[in-house]
């Protein structure tokens, strides 16, 4: 049995002061007593080259107090990292010492849902008041009722750390940034609009497979709007499968994704005919939905959201605001109806594969005229006086 080699074993390499190589694995070790205090770094390498940058890396690490990360980036002349690259390994390592869990958090949800998907491919010296003006717009777009506040203290941090570190020569006006807070919170407050179609909207919707030529695009739309309002997300309707379509219980076979489970969503003799007719226009796929170009594959959610996006025009409805009008609007709707129609909601539950709590929470829209027949219901001879 090979015994671990202690220092003395090791053997002073040649040329090459303080570093010794071990004479069972070869791999060397750097070693320096300097008033007193004795420092060792074991390297793992068998090349004195490469264990020298190890080793050097390791001391300027030391010395310096900074990650890794940054001393290589360092030493390769790196001048003008990414702002990922100095978030992730030199302040965010540096500011979580130390700090609450639910300090922690916020950092990492700043960088995650704040400005991280704008900013990780942008270098330090391109912080100007220009790309400021830029990710105010894309934050308005993308995030347009998270909450601005943190994401602005530690957007500020970040930017004087940069400037610290000499990545950026200056600090950039911020002035800009100042009334996000208040946009967001005013749309935080905007009413919700369009997460439940009204009547007269889904007959809309129901009959504008009639205004397309193409017989393809019309059957795919009437299709897909009538799998939405029988509460399928979009892509488990672009993914269904032929073989999962029973036309002897009339039900659906739907593999859900999000939970990673099989459910049934019966269908009516209307949704079963136009499956009939989809399957009559593409004889050769295993899809419900396949490509045009493609039939071993499904056609993609964006391609299918320009057919929806044209219906939703063709039936009048005009989208206030970004993400308004979506196709999982359908679901809403969908789950709104079982609400007030009484379905029981373990029953309403479990055909659109979700809790008690979101269904409850989420996706039922209590409606004034729900709301005023229950009341008359429950006063029938006062008209809602007791």
């Amino acid at each position: 049995m090979t015994t671990k080699a202690r220092y003395s074993d090791l053997v002073r390499l040649d040329k090459h002061p303080h570093y010794y190589v071990n004479p069972l694995s070869k791999k060397i070790t750097y070693r320096r007593t300097h008033r007193g205090e004795t420092i060792t770094i074991r390297t793992g390498e068998t090349s004195i080259s490469r264990a020298k940058e190890i080793v050097e890396t390791e001391l300027e690490r030391r010395r310096t107090g900074q990650s890794e990360d940054v001393v290589r980036r360092r030493r390769r002349g790196v001048v003008n990292p990414r702002l990922e690259d100095v978030w992730l390994n030199e302040l965010l390592p540096m500011k979580i010492v130390g700090k609450e869990l639910s300090t922690q958090r916020s950092y990492v949800k700043s960088w995650k849902h704040g400005f991280g998907d704008f900013l990780k491919e942008v270098h330090c010296s391109d912080m100007n008041e220009a790309k400021i003006a830029k990710f105010k717009k894309w934050y308005l777009d993308e995030k347009p009722k998270r909450d601005f506040t943190k994401t602005f203290i530690h957007l500020k941090m970040l930017l004087k750390f940069i400037v610290q570190r000499g990545y950026l020569s200056k600090m950039p006006d911020l002035s800009e940034l100042e009334d996000v807070q208040s946009i967001v919170e005013k749309n935080a407050k905007r009413p919700k609009v369009g997460r439940v179609y009204t009547k007269e909207q889904v007959e809309a919707l129901l009959s504008v497979h009639t205004k397309f030529d193409d017989d393809v695009t019309a059957t795919r739309v009437a299709l897909g709007i009538r799998l939405g309002l029988r509460g399928l997300r979009k892509m488990e309707a672009m993914k269904l499968r032929r073989e999962k379509v029973n036309f002897t219980d009339m039900v659906l076979e739907i593999w859900s994704q999000k939970n990673s489970e099989w459910r049934q969503v019966p269908i009516t003799t209307d949704v079963a005919e136009l499956f009939k007719r989809q399957f009559a226009l593409n004889p050769n796929s295993d899809w419900v939905f396949p490509m045009a170009t493609n039939s071993d594959r499904h056609i993609s959610g964006q391609l299918f959201d320009k057919a929806w996006f044209q219906a939703r025009t063709q039936a009048g409805i005009k989208p206030r605001h970004r993400g308004d009008a979506r196709f999982h609007d359908l679901r809403h709707t969908f789950a709104t109806w079982t609400a007030e129609q009484g379905w029981p909601a373990r029953v309403a539950c479990d055909v659109l594969d979700m809790s008690l709590r979101v269904y409850e929470t989420v996706y039922s829209h209590p409606r004034l005229h729900s709301k005023t027949e229950w009341m008359n219901k429950t006063f029938p001879s006062a008209g809602g006086a007791v």
